[in-house]
């Protein structure tokens, strides 16, 4: 950086253009490594690496020929899941880079223990996980959504309840809220008169659409303390790059165990699908439901 006066992400991007004209370089580690092949490839969270720039595409397309049978994982913080806006914007990095990659993909919603450390979300866990109806995002857009709790009635806020029970608030700094029009019944947080307004209303509205349109982003929850979490993540990725059995693995267990060990694998595998009771267990875990309302819980389970 300080050579070709690059700042960090013109550094990021050099590093890529650098590793993938020293491609024999990367091979020479790899293969010192000798029979142990399950390697993890740490990269970067610059998203322009994945949805702008080609060095990234063209690596893994040279380690697939190499041989190497890949999986990417991306990981996206829970925490957006309580700002519509950004979870919109995740959910369409996560789509770009899909597309782009041309990979076997798992989309990983990590620190999912903190889901609710920046506020209660709007709705439940499979909502943000199986990505279905996004749309119902579009009245949060550009508002801070919180549920109010019935037990805090009395006190001042600054917001006003949807039919839910939940409270709008507008973000200090964001569109202003204005009179004009109204979804799902709830009016929306930028719903302004303003030209700025309604052209944001119209961009995320498009995003939305394109989203559903392609169906193909879902999040598994993961919390790093969580074995159960791991596990599942884990046979999720071993499922996708086709890893059942390695030599070492082999070798430990014997011809006798290694039926009854890939039994058990396949099993685990099928158990990591995504599936609404395994995230309703985690939502149980992590989130405070005690007040809610049922309906809003179980709304996008319609699809």
């Amino acid at each position: 950086m300080e050579t070709h006066n690059l700042g960090p992400n013109g550094g990021l991007v050099y590093c890529m253009d650098y590793l993938e004209q020293n491609f024999d370089w990367l091979l020479e580690r790899l293969e010192a490594l000798q029979g142990r092949r399950y390697v993890l490839f740490d990269f970067p969270g610059q998203v322009e690496l994945y949805t702008h720039g080609e060095a990234v595409q063209r690596l893994l397309q040279r380690l697939e020929k190499w041989g190497c049978r890949l999986t990417a994982v991306h990981l996206v913080d829970a925490h957006h899941c309580s700002d519509a806006g950004k979870f919109i914007s995740a959910v369409l990095i996560s789509l770009t880079t899909m597309v782009r990659l041309e990979l076997p993909h798992v989309n990983v919603l990590s620190k999912v223990d903190l889901v609710e450390s920046y506020g209660r979300l709007a709705f439940d866990l499979n909502f943000y996980t199986d990505v279905v109806d996004v749309q119902r995002l579009l009245p949060y857009v550009g508002t801070r959504s919180t549920y109010k709790d019935p037990g805090r009635e009395g006190e001042e806020g600054g917001g006003r309840e949807d039919e839910n029970g939940w409270e709008e608030e507008v973000r200090e700094g964001s569109i202003e809220d204005g009179g004009e029009g109204k979804r799902d019944g709830r009016e929306a947080g930028t719903s302004g008169g303003g030209r700025f307004a309604r052209r944001y209303r119209k961009l995320n509205e498009a995003l939305c659409e394109l989203i559903e349109d392609f169906s193909l982003v879902a999040f598994h929850p993961l919390n790093i303390q969580d074995a159960d979490c791991i596990e599942r993540v884990l046979a999720v990725v071993d499922k996708c790059n086709g890893y059942l059995l390695g030599a070492e693995e082999r070798a430990l267990v014997g011809r006798e165990g290694e039926a009854a060990l890939l039994s058990t694998l396949s099993g685990l595998a099928f158990r990591a699908q995504p599936d609404a009771d395994r995230v309703k267990d985690v939502q149980d875990r992590y989130m405070d439901i005690e007040d809610r309302d049922e309906n809003s819980l179980s709304k996008n389970k319609a699809r």
